[in-house]
């Protein structure tokens, strides 16, 4: 488990990168580290008003949370099987 959250705040760190390409990535790598983790996902939920975060970064997690949200809404009104994000 302390490896999804030291990866999380690797990719935290990763989206604030101004180059655009990197940051992609990183936002790719935490929709799926969050949508198959649940303690990586209140983790992200937890350090989304981080405010050591830069706020390019911040916007980033608030989409990527927005989403796994719901997605999980979905999941829980249509009792899908299936437990991680649609990735």
């Amino acid at each position: 488990m302390l490896n999804h959250l030291a990866e999380v705040d690797e990719l935290l760190f990763e989206l604030g990168d101004l180059s655009g390409k990197r940051a992609e990535n990183a936002a790719e790598k935490l929709m799926q580290r969050c949508s198959h983790s649940g303690e990586a996902f209140q983790y992200l939920q937890d350090r989304m008003n981080d405010v050591t975060i830069p706020e390019r970064a911040r916007h980033h997690v608030y989409l990527i949370v927005a989403k796994i949200r719901t997605w999980i809404s979905l999941h829980d009104t249509y009792g899908w099987k299936e437990a991680s994000y649609a990735y």
